[in-house]
């Protein structure tokens, strides 16, 4: 793999402008060349100008030597009169022995030339460094410079607050053990005799004997609930930090590698020596020869092996270790998407030929148009469970960190075309029930449409573990989560799948059709009901975000989900009772809550439209590098959310009507699925600013001043960390009590079978890379020959193990860093 492209899919997303330009240094590169070569060229003019002509085809007087005789229209007239057979091979042969005289000549004048071309003079210290080397040059150096800066001090923020982070978590630890002691010497004395005929009596002189029972109770259990949770949280925090400081360990190596390539390439283009002489500044860069983030690797693993998994290092290591999933293919689920898509278009286009027929052949007054609007429901949503596939394609290709913002577990996610192969066979299944409803026409017409939600129901909740349970999984929890809302705490994918639910309102009010098809009338009340419970969902958690935060954002944003929801209401009561006022009622209304909508998606959700941007009208950070797909999601964004307006120029209870709320309700579909696109994307663009790679798992214990860890400082402020501690953990555990509802779990698809790769200190380079000679400097062989002057210990086994992180950090002592502890 050619390193550019390597370093493109490698690099962290969020950290992505924080690693080597390579693409900007290879054009520094291609000038050095240019200038190189229109001095070579230069010089050979002013050597020999016969060399180079005006149409710079060579020229030789030498050539000027071949008899007339023989010119390229061949042998003379006259010869051909009185030539015999031996006189013609002996003229081509003196013709031959010519021309090969000629060219050998031209060529050793061209190699004497050469040899007489200057050389570039060899580069001796970096200290002259800039002066022998050309203009160009110099400004690639420069580049070079400012590159290694950078990664030295982002490198060393970083490496900082890993440090940190591990000391804290050490903390974290000891307190939990404190915990576990004080509950199980709780348990031991009251088990002791004594104990129980002193609690015997206490219980029946109390004046509040059942009060006093039940605190007992209580309160032994909760502490057993929080004493779980707490270590469950410090746990999954011991999993973050640990991918956090693999990160960085790559983010060393990737950079390290991009150096040595790039100075091969100008040793190749200049014939220089810049690669011996500059290669030491960077192998002695602190980036290169700090030692702590690998102590660091160790000792997590070996904290981890002791606290979490009994010993057992084998297992802990596949479990804290990134599976290696760079060689992984996917072409088993192209095939079977590909298969079932295929199948399906064929069967839906089987489908509509017979509603066709059926429209034209049947009454009006039959209950087919109901079916087919419940059809139309199902359709909807399937469809735009196809485009989220096409939105994790639009990510993927973007290098948008879509599976870190929904907090997917890295270390087993599904591929964009994994996920396909699921919406795919429910795609299928509904067309083939659709086919089989219109072509054989049961007497119950209500048995397809239950067909189609218990193949659904079998395919989403099936207990086997096959056809990704566990992702099947993940999504199911997620949408139980959204009964929780108001009460859960609110992450990233509740208010997600909730503002997808507001779009697909028109598939949920089709729900009530369930409860009339072979009826003559409907349950008309359960449209409003069920078209605006999305929008409830969002009420609920905005109101919760609002409560928790205090910021007057969410307190605007209930605002606009409290339109939307009398919005329906009010076309409902338009529908029941058609009158002017009632009409000019809903418009209004409507209009308001779709303007309210607009201006919030470009403006928050999008964060577009900001007048002093570097980007007219947009903002100065964009994840996509087309400006017009912004300007066209704009404008998009705006008429898609004023297609209501159709609706005020047709009869409600027309038969066209339907069609046009059908066609509205597609557009809304694609609205949110353009809106998914640029939703996330504003979301990775503000990881990327905040340089946010790593999930936030909240402490159980909050850390006062005194009991605080030693804590590492430097002179860079506002430095963005790893993994921050929020200050709303400490609300949340010390003032409320912990819910096990709260508690979210990760995306874990099933475990593919490709094996854990062992993270060395360099990647190994493939043979097709874009250098054709091997890398003389690498990492490896600089480790082998310097060692680091870092006394650190490794971790205490046991329980114990703990009191050595509190007594030190994991820094090495150089104060030339401007490091200090306190």
């Amino acid at each position: 793999m050619r390193f550019e492209k390597r370093i493109q899919t490698e690099v962290v997303p969020e950290w992505r402008i924080k690693y080597i330009d390579y693409k900007g240094l290879k054009k520094k590169l291609r000038n050095v060349q240019r200038e190189k070569l229109a001095r070579d060229k230069e010089f050979m003019q002013n050597n020999d100008p016969s060399i180079y002509s005006r149409d710079s085809r060579p020229q030789s007087p030498h050539l000027e030597e071949i008899p007339s005789s023989f010119n390229d229209k061949g042998i003379s007239v006259q010869s051909q009169r009185t030539f015999s057979m031996n006189s013609v091979a002996d003229s081509v042969q003196d013709f031959f022995h010519k021309v090969s005289s000629a060219l050998v000549t031209l060529q050793r004048h061209q190699s004497l030339s050469s040899n007489n071309k200057p050389r570039p003079s060899k580069i001796t210290s970096l200290e002259t460094l800039m002066v022998q080397v050309d203009p160009k040059e110099r400004l690639f150096f420069t580049a070079l410079d400012g590159e290694l800066e950078k990664i030295e001090h982002f490198y060393k923020l970083q490496e900082i607050k890993a440090t940190n982070r591990m000391n804290l978590l050490v903390q974290q630890y000891e307190k939990l053990k404190e915990k576990g002691d004080e509950r199980k010497h709780s348990f031991e004395v009251w088990n002791t005799p004594k104990a129980f005929v002193k609690q015997s009596i206490d219980f029946f002189t109390s004046s509040n004997i059942p009060g006093s029972v039940t605190t007992i109770s209580l309160d032994a259990d909760e502490r057993r609930v929080h004493y779980k949770i707490a270590k469950k949280n410090i746990k999954k925090a011991v999993f973050e930090f640990y991918r956090g400081a693999d990160l960085l360990k790559k983010y060393r190596v990737l950079n390290y590698n991009g150096f040595s390539k790039i100075l091969k390439k100008y040793d190749k283009i200049s014939e220089r020596n810049g690669s011996q002489i500059y290669m030491q500044k960077v192998t002695n860069a602190y980036f290169v020869k700090s030692d702590v983030i690998k102590k660091l690797l160790k000792d997590t693993e070996d904290f981890y092996v002791e606290n979490f998994e009994g010993g057992s290092r084998s297992q802990a290591l596949q479990k804290l270790r990134m599976p290696n999933k760079e060689n992984k293919t996917y072409y088993y689920s192209i095939l079977r998407i590909g298969l079932y898509l295929g199948l399906s278009l064929s069967a839906l286009v089987r489908a509509l030929v017979e509603m066709r027929e059926i429209l034209e052949n049947e009454e009006k007054n039959t209950i087919w148009p109901k079916l087919i609007e419940l059809y139309s429901g199902f359709f909807l949503a399937i469809v735009f469970l196809l485009l989220l596939g096409v939105n994790m394609y639009i990510w993927t290709m973007s290098h948008i960190n879509y599976k870190f913002i929904f907090e997917f577990d890295t270390r087993s996610n599904l591929d964009f075309r994994q996920y396909l192969e699921i919406p795919s066979i429910i795609f299928l299944v509904m067309c083939y029930v659709m086919l089989f409803n219109f072509q054989y026409k049961p007497s119950d017409q209500l048995i397809s449409p239950i067909i189609l939600v218990i193949s659904i129901v079998a395919i989403l909740f099936n207990p086997f573990r096959i056809l990704y349970y566990n992702a099947r999984k993940w999504f199911l929890f997620s949408v139980t989560r959204l009964l929780g809302s108001g009460i859960l705490r609110v992450e990233f994918r509740d208010f997600f799948l909730a503002d997808i639910l507001v779009s697909l309102t028109y598939s949920l009010s089709t729900l009530r059709l369930f409860g009339c098809i072979n009826e003559t009338g409907c349950f008309d009340v359960l449209t409003p009901l069920l078209a605006s419970l999305p929008a409830t969902f969002r009420l609920l958690q905005t109101s919760k975000r609002c409560f928790d935060t205090l910021q007057v954002n969410h307190f605007i944003n209930i605002g606009k989900y409290g339109t939307t929801i009398l919005a329906i209401w009010m076309l409902y009561i338009y529908r029941n009772v058609q009158s002017p006022a009632t009409k000019a009622s809903w418009a209004i209304v409507q209009f308001i809550a779709s303007t309210y909508a607009f201006s919030w998606d470009v403006k928050m959700d999008w964060s577009l439209c900001e007048l002093h941007s570097e980007n007219y009208l947009l903002r100065d950070e964009l994840g996509f590098e087309s400006h017009w797909v912004y300007y066209f999601a704009i404008i998009s964004n705006f008429i898609l959310r004023m297609s209501w307006i159709l609706l005020l120029f047709i009869e409600m209870n027309h038969d066209i009507s339907k069609i046009i709320v059908f066609l509205i309700a597609s557009g809304e579909m694609l609205r949110r699925f353009q809106w998914c696109i640029f939703r996330v994307e504003n979301e990775h663009v503000n990881n990327c600013v905040q340089f946010r790679a790593i999930k936030e798992v909240p402490l159980p214990f909050p850390m006062e001043e005194s009991e605080n860890v030693d804590v590492v400082t430097t002179d860079y402020d506002r430095a963005p960390s790893l993994a921050s501690w929020s200050s709303w953990s400490k609300r949340l555990f010390a003032k409320r009590k912990l819910n096990p509802a709260d508690n979210w779990r990760d995306f874990e698809p099933t475990k593919n079978t490709s094996e854990y790769m062992y993270v060395n200190d360099i990647y190994e380079e493939s043979d097709d890379d874009d250098d054709s000679y091997d890398d003389e400097n690498d990492y490896d062989k600089y480790r082998e020959r310097n060692t680091m002057s870092v006394s650190l210990t490794r971790m205490e086994r046991g329980l114990g193990l703990s009191n050595a992180y509190a007594s030190r950090s994991f820094l090495p002592s150089n104060g030339t860093n401007s490091i200090y502890l306190h």
